[in-house]
C-alpha cells in the first residue's frame, strides 16, 4: 500500500505541475478558458490528495496541507490576471477593484482550508499512532495494519500501514506551515484592500483654482476614510485570528504596523491641505495689502476688491483651524486604537512624533503670520490717523481681526496637543517644544508642567559697595564696579525674614564703624596721650589751669588723639551707601520675588530701572517686590540689582536682601533641537519610490 500511495502522490505532482504553469493572460477569451482549466485541475488535485491521504502513510500530512495550498495558488493567479490594454485610469481601477474583491473571497477560502489543516493534522496523527506532543525520544520501529477503515472529518478514508520515524516531525512541520499561511493570506487579503486607498490618492484635481482644488482634496480625503477602515479591519482580522490560534509571526507583526500606517494616511493628507490653506492666506494678504494702497473700489485680476480678499483670508484661517483640529483628532484616534488593541511597535512613537511635530510647525507659522498682522494693524492705524484715508482704517481693522483669529487658534491648537501629551504621557522633542511655546504665552498657567531651576540672590560679602556717588549710571548693567569694594557682613540683631525660613546676612560698606563701636571708642578717651590724667570735668569744668583761653590749643591737641577721625566716623560720610549685585539668567524666567529691608531708607533698581523706594524707613519691616514688578526688566545673560541705602539715625544696621527667580532652563531642548535638524538629500525619484515601498511592506508575502 505504501507503493500505491507513492504512485498516487507522483500523479498528483504531475497534475500540480500543469496547474502551476497556467497564466491568466489576455485576451479575455483566453483568461476565461484558463480559469475553467484551473477549476478542472483543482478538482482532480483534490481527488488525488484525498487518495494519498487514504493510504495512511506519512505522506498524509503533506497531502492535507497541499489541499489548502492549491486554493491559495488559485487566488494568487486570479489576483494577478492581466488587464485589458488601453484602459483609462478610472476603468483600469474599476477592473482591478473587481478582481481584488473576487480574489479576496478566494483567499478567504484558502484561509479556511489552512485552518482545517491546523485542526485535522492532530486527528490524522492520532489515527496514525503519532503522538505530536510526546517528549522527543529515540524512535522505535513500529509496523501496524488496520483492518478497518475510518472516515475523517474531510471525507477521506485513512488507513495506517506504517509510521516512519519522522512522522512526528512531519506532522508538526505541516501544521506550523499551515498556521503561518493563515497569517500570510490574511495579510495578503488586507493588502489588496489598500490598493483602493492608493487609487483614491492618485486622483488629480480637475480645477486650476486653488480654493476649488482644496475642496476637491477634502472630498478625496472623505472617500479615503471608508477604504482605510476596510483595510484596518482586514489587518485586524489577521491579528485576531493569530491571537485565537496562538500565532506570532512576521505577518501578524506587519499587520499591526500596517494598521497604524493606513490610519495615518488621513491626517497626513489633511496636513497637506492645512499648509495649502495657509499659503492661500498669505497670497490673499498680499493682494489685500496691494489693493488698500489703491483707490477705494480697486480690484485685482480676478475682479476681487479688498473686502473680498479680506473674507477669503478669514476663510483660510477658519479652514486651517478646522483641519488642524481634525489632524490632531485623527492621530489621537490612531494612538487610542493602538492602545486598545495592545499594538506596540515603532509606529506608535512615529504617530506621536508626527502629531506633535505638525502642531509645532503649523502653530509656529500661525504665530509668524499673527505677528505680521499685529504690526500691520498698528502701521495702518498710524497711517489712518495722519491721512484719514478710510482704506487704512479698514486695513487696520482687518489686520486686527487676522491677528486675534490666528493667535487664538494657535493657542487652542497648542493647548489641545498639550492635553493629549499629558493624557498619554508622551515624551519627545515636540512635546517639549509645545510646552515651551505655551509657557512663553502664559507662564503662570503652564510652568507647573516642567521642572524648573531657581536662582537665589542673598545679601553677603560678594555684593559690591561704595560711598562714592556716580550719578544715574551706577545701577546699570554695563557700569564698571571693579573699583568698588566687596561689602562687609555685619552683626544683625534680629531676623525679619523668619516667615520665609531664611536669614540673609546684613551687609554694609567696609571701613564704617557701627554705633556700638563708636561708643566704645568714646569711653576709652578718659585720658590723653599727654599724661595729664584729668577727667573731662576737671578739664572743662574749671579754668584753674587757665585753659579756657587756649581752647583752640586744646582742640589741636585733641586732633592728635584721634578725636577727629572718631567724629568723621559719626559724620554723614557713610550714611549713603551704594550696593550692586550681578547674576546670570540663562532660560525663560517664570516667577520670583525680591525681599529687602535696610536701615533706614533704600531705593532698589534692576538693570538701571527704578523699582521701589522704602516708604516707611522701618528696618523691622520687610518690603516685597513680586515678579510682575520686575519681570519685563529681566534680560538673558547678565542682570544687576542696585540698592542705595541711607542710614539716617547712624545705627549702621545695614542692608538685608533675599530674592529668587524660577527659570525654565534654556537647555531643556538644546540637544534635541540639534538632533531635530534634518539634512535634505536629493534622491532619484525611482529609487525613492522603491524605498517607500520597502518601508511600507517590510515583508515579502511570498
Amino acid at each position: 500500500m505504501y507503493i500505491a500511495g507513492e504512485a498516487v502522490n507522483k500523479l498528483a505532482e504531475i497534475l500540480h505541475k500543469e496547474y502551476a504553469s497556467i497564466e491568466l493572460k489576455q485576451p479575455e477569451s483566453n483568461i476565461n478558458a484558463q480559469k475553467e482549466r484551473m477549476k478542472k485541475l483543482l478538482g482532480e488535485l483534490l481527488t488525488a490528495y484525498k487518495k494519498v491521504l487514504s493510504f495512511g502513510s506519512a505522506r498524509s500530512f503533506e497531502a492535507t496541507y497541499n489541499m489548502a495550498y492549491i486554493y491559495e495558488e488559485f487566488a494568487d493567479k486570479y489576483s494577478s490576471q492581466e488587464l485589458p490594454q488601453n484602459l483609462d485610469i478610472n476603468k483600469k481601477f474599476l477592473a482591478q477593484l473587481k478582481i481584488n474583491q473576487e480574489s479576496a473571497a478566494l483567499y478567504d477560502k484558502a484561509v479556511e482550508e489552512y485552518k482545517q489543516v491546523v485542526d485535522n493534522i492532530p486527528k490524522i496523527a492520532d489515527k496514525l499512532g503519532v503522538d505530536m506532543f510526546a517528549p522527543d525520544e529515540p524512535p522505535a520501529a513500529e509496523v501496524d495494519t488496520m483492518g478497518t477503515a475510518d472516515q475523517d472529518s474531510i471525507g477521506a478514508e485513512v488507513k495506517r500501514v506504517s509510521v516512519a520515524d519522522s512522522s512526528k516531525e512531519l506532522a508538526i512541520k505541516f501544521q506550523e506551515k499551515a498556521k503561518d499561511k493563515v497569517s500570510e493570506l490574511l495579510y495578503t487579503e488586507a493588502d489588496l484592500t489598500s490598493k483602493n486607498i492608493e487609487y483614491i490618492l492618485s486622483l488629480k484635481s480637475p480645477y486650476s483654482d486653488p480654493f476649488k482644488s482644496m475642496i476637491f482634496k477634502i472630498q478625496v480625503i472623505k472617500q479615503i476614510k471608508p477604504a482605510v477602515d476596510k483595510t484596518v479591519a482586514a489587518h485586524m482580522r489577521n491579528v485576531e485570528e493569530a491571537q485565537a490560534l496562538g500565532l506570532t509571526n512576521k505577518y501578524v507583526e506587519e499587520s499591526k504596523r500596517q494598521i497604524l500606517l493606513q490610519m495615518n494616511v488621513v491626517p497626513q493628507q489633511q496636513e497637506k491641505v492645512v499648509h495649502n490653506a495657509l499659503a492661500e492666506y498669505r497670497k490673499a494678504i498680499a493682494g489685500f495689502k496691494d489693493l488698500v494702497e489703491k483707490e477705494f473700489g480697486a480690484v485685482d485680476a480676478q475682479g476681487r476688491d479688498y473686502y473680498v480678499l479680506q473674507n477669503y483670508a478669514n476663510q483660510m484661517i477658519d479652514l486651517t483651524n478646522g483641519l488642524s483640529t481634525g489632524v490632531i483628532d485623527e492621530y489621537n484616534s490612531t494612538l487610542d486604537f493602538a492602545s486598545e488593541n495592545n499594538i506596540k511597535n515603532d509606529l506608535v512613537k512615529n504617530t506621536e512624533d508626527n502629531m506633535l511635530r505638525f502642531v509645532v510647525e503649523i502653530t509656529d507659522t500661525m504665530y509668524i503670520y499673527s505677528d505680521d498682522a499685529n504690526k500691520l494693524k498698528e502701521f495702518y492705524r498710524v497711517r489712518f490717523d495722519s491721512t484719514e484715508n478710510y482704506n487704512y482704517d479698514d486695513a487696520s481693522t482687518a489686520y486686527e481681526e487676522f491677528y486675534y483669529s490666528l493667535t487664538d487658534n494657535a493657542r487652542a491648537i497648542l493647548e489641545k496637543a498639550l492635553e493629549i501629551k499629558e493624557e498619554k504621557d508622551i515624551k519627545n522633542l515636540w512635546a517639549n517644544k509645545i510646552l515651551l511655546r505655551l509657557i512663553k504665552i502664559d507662564p503662570v498657567s503652564f510652568a507647573d508642567n516642567v521642572e524648573k531651576d531657581k536662582i537665589l540672590i542673598t545679601s553677603d560679602d560678594t555684593w559690591k559697595a561704595t560711598t562714592e556717588y556716580f550719578e544715574e549710571v551706577w545701577p546699570t548693567i554695563d557700569f564698571d564696579d571693579s573699583s568698588w569694594q566687596n561689602a562687609q557682613v555685619i552683626t544683625s540683631a534680629f531676623n525679619q525674614f523668619s516667615g520665609l525660613n531664611v536669614n540673609p546676612s546684613a551687609i554694609w560698606v567696609r571701613g564704617a564703624s557701627s554705633e556700638s563701636d563708636i561708643m566704645e571708642d568714646s569711653l576709652s578717651m578718659g585720658t590723653d596721650s599727654l599724661g595729664i590724667g584729668l577727667s573731662d570735668s576737671a578739664v572743662f569744668g574749671s579754668d584753674s589751669l587757665g585753659l579756657a583761653e587756649g581752647a583752640d590749643t586744646l582742640q589741636n591737641a585733641a586732633d592728635t588723639l584721634g578725636v577727629e577721625s572718631m567724629m568723621a566716623a559719626d559724620s554723614d560720610a557713610d550714611t549713603l551707601v551704594f550696593f550692586r549685585k550681578g547674576f546670570e539668567l540663562n532660560g525663560t524666567p517664570l516667577d520670583g520675588n525680591f525681599y529687602v529691608t535696610a536701615d533706614n531708607d533704600f531705593r532698589i533698581y534692576l538693570n538701571g530701572e527704578y523699582l521701589l523706594d522704602d516708604e516707611y524707613d522701618d528696618y523691622a519691616r520687610l518690603d516685597t517686590l513680586d515678579y510682575y514688578t520686575f519681570d519685563i526688566i529681566l534680560k538673558q545673560g547678565k542682570n544687576v540689582i542696585g540698592i542705595d541705602v541711607e542710614d539716617k539715625d547712624h545705627s549702621r544696621q545695614g542692608l538685608k536682601f533675599y530674592g529668587y527667580i524660577e527659570v525654565l532652563p534654556a537647555d531643556i531642548t538644546a540637544s534635541a533641537e540639534e538632533k531635530a535638524k534634518v539634512k535634505k538629500i536629493e534622491i532619484d525619484p525611482i529609487i525613492l519610490k522603491k524605498v517607500n515601498i520597502l518601508n511600507k511592506n517590510r515583508i515579502s508575502v511570498k
